[in-house]
């Protein structure tokens, strides 16, 4: 039932990747800061409205690529920004490469997590209104109560209904290629890994498999050695060199000028973390398998995702049925009678075209034009 809770990461990743891209191109672009801090809350405030996020977090498919491009379409323009539908076509490429490199480069599924906070918390270090940061503390809050208690076998689940979700979309994106974080055909370059070891603290190389119980203990490791496909006249015997270390983690602002990342939000709480007042773990005590990890009762074998979906009772609810629901709450600011929430009006609108018009093979991700989507 995992999948069933997959599209809150979708759409939390994948929206604050389109802010962070919408926020590099308005500054590049000379748009005044009034303008651009408008764009930013307004956009952040639709897509963590309290009516969205319940909808957004109830046990439902996750949606296809083209229902949730509608949804983000409805997103972009709910301030007074207007995209047309090739800067949104490019907007879109770079959202969805973003998170699918950030996804490739977790060193393990529970990362998943930590990745989708660290959006939030960077996410958060652009905007001023509290209303606007309370809307981000709250799905920060509720994602850790979502996903907190996952097991491994969930959060493998979940990786795979990610990929599953991205498909072989192989855009190239030139900051990627120049950083060479990406290939020429578009695939992801894999960092550099640990050296080969059998301390079971030490995730291991390329190559490593981790072979788990249900209870999430691990029972074996094999290991295999991976080939380099950076060049395809190398040969099958070249050892894997990986990528180069990104100088931002996943989930940061990788546009970013400056490079700076906020300090990374705090850990989840899970089955096996620190919960005591103390400051020790209320688990210390629990029984332990030949490899340290803490053996769970029969009660915490059922998976979480399995427990929220049968509460919901959402196991049949239509993906499409969903995508009305969500895209119907989305609603761009209402203007009152005093002005104090004033909504787009015409005079207020101006149109960003966030590439320019120049031909290219891959979409921009850096400070100048840019080129269209490969």
């Amino acid at each position: 039932m995992t999948s069933l809770l997959c599209l809150p990461v979708v759409v939390c990743n994948l929206g604050v990747e389109m802010l962070y891209v919408l926020e590099q191109r308005l500054r590049a672009q000379s748009v005044s800061d009034a303008k651009a801090v408008k764009v930013l809350h307004d956009v952040t405030r639709a897509m963590f409205a309290p009516e969205f996020v319940n909808e957004l977090f109830t046990p439902q498919p996750t949606y296809s690529q083209a229902a949730t491009r509608q949804i983000f379409d409805k997103l972009a323009h709910t301030s007074i920004m207007r995209l047309s539908e090739s800067s949104m076509d490019k907007l879109y490429d770079l959202m969805t490469m973003g998170f699918k490199f950030q996804l490739a480069t977790c060193e393990k599924p529970e990362d998943i997590l930590n990745v989708t906070l660290l959006h939030l918390a960077t996410l958060k270090s652009y905007l001023t209104e509290e209303s606007v940061l309370d809307a981000v503390d709250a799905v920060d809050a509720e994602l850790r109560a979502t996903y907190g208690a996952f097991a491994k076998h969930e959060w493998l689940a979940m990786r795979r209904e990610l990929f599953r979700f991205l498909g072989n979309k192989r855009v190239k994106v030139s900051l990627l290629l120049h950083e060479k974080l990406q290939l020429e055909d578009g695939r992801m370059r894999l960092p550099v890994s640990a050296p080969d070891t059998r301390d079971r603290s030490v995730l291991g190389p390329v190559g490593t498999t981790r072979r788990h119980d249900i209870a999430g203990s691990e029972q074996k490791r094999t290991f295999f050695s991976a080939v380099s496909f950076d060049d395809a006249n190398a040969g099958a015997n070249k050892k894997f060199k990986g990528a180069p270390k990104p100088e931002i983690k996943p989930g940061g602002n990788m546009y970013s000028h400056d490079r700076q990342a906020p300090d990374p939000p705090a850990p989840i709480q899970t089955l096996e973390a620190s919960d005591g007042t103390d400051g020790t773990s209320s688990r210390a005590a629990a029984a332990r398998d030949a490899y340290g990890n803490v053996r769970r009762g029969n009660a915490e074998l059922l998976g979480a995702a399995d427990r929220m979906a049968a509460a919901a009772g959402r196991e049949a609810r239509s993906g499409i049925a969903e995508m009305n629901a969500l895209a119907g709450l989305i609603r761009a600011p209402i203007k009152t009678r005093g002005g104090a929430s004033a909504g787009p009006s015409e005079e207020d609108t101006f149109k960003l075209n966030l590439f320019g018009d120049l031909a290219g093979g891959a979409a921009s991700g850096g400070g100048g034009g840019g080129g269209g989507g490969g």
